[in-house]
């Protein structure tokens, strides 16, 4: 896997009407298929198989949390960023604008 083509530790999800086409590389982990989506994956190794799976109600989810997240308030505001920077958590959730 050291041999530089480009990979991935963990699982991939591939939602519903998703497209990719890994023309090499690797997964590490398992490649999780909704069955409306296009896999090809000629080249790519994947570690641990590949897991056709209905995903659907995992894609509205996660677009509802991330509509949820974006409508959140900011916690904090950052003046300037500019290099390697600590921010401080000031609660559960630490949002900044």
């Amino acid at each position: 896997m050291g041999d530089g083509n480009p990979g991935v530790v963990g699982d991939v999800e591939l939602g519903p009407n998703g497209e990719q086409d890994l023309k090499a590389g690797f997964i590490a982990g398992t490649l999780v298929v909704d069955p409306t989506a296009e896999n090809i994956a000629p080249e790519t190794v994947i570690e641990a198989g590949i897991d056709v799976r209905d995903l659907y109600q995992a894609a509205v989810d996660a677009l509802q949390f991330s509509s949820d997240a974006a409508n959140l308030a900011p916690t904090q505001g950052i003046k300037d960023l500019k290099d390697t920077q600590t921010i401080e958590r000031n609660g559960t959730l630490t949002l900044s604008r």
